[in-house]
């Protein structure tokens, strides 16, 4: 007597085939995000490094602040992208060794916005484009770019 095995519902392998797509989406997204960061690191290496530096802080303080996973990878994330803005900083101020003038660091003022800008209509990262804006802010109200 031959014992066959249990046939998978329509049902089953339709939720088995959401489980690949959503893995594949989420594979995506994180692929995106990864050449984001490389763009960064090609334009500037000193920003690069500090960004995964910072996504290095933060998934620290977020699983010390007991966040839910899909909450931790949001602040990892918006820490690697932090900085993205940072590509439209003309070569001569971020590159600059020394003092800014008022002038350059209205350069350097712009970039989260300029980030924000970058990230706010892809809806995976929707919601960590604001972190993007307000990632120079200040808990007393100084900061940029709101001041």
């Amino acid at each position: 007597m031959r014992v066959s095995s249990p046939a998978i519902s329509d049902s089953e392998m339709l939720r088995y085939r959401i489980m690949e797509f959503e893995d594949r989406y989420r594979k995506q997204v994180l692929a995106m995000a990864c050449t984001l960061v490389s763009l960064v690191d090609l334009r500037d290496a000193y920003t690069g490094g500090h960004s995964s530096r910072v996504a290095g802080y933060a998934r620290s303080t977020a699983v010390r602040l007991g966040f839910r996973d899909a909450e931790v990878d949001s602040v990892v994330m918006a820490a690697l992208l932090h900085d993205i803005g940072k590509i439209s900083v003309p070569d001569h101020v971020l590159l600059k060794r020394g003092s800014l003038t008022p002038e350059e660091f209205e350069h350097i003022r712009k970039h989260p916005e300029l980030g924000w800008m970058a990230l706010k209509n892809i809806d995976e990262f929707k919601s960590i484009s604001l972190i993007v804006l307000h990632h120079h802010e200040r808990m007393d109200g100084g900061g940029y770019p709101a001041a």
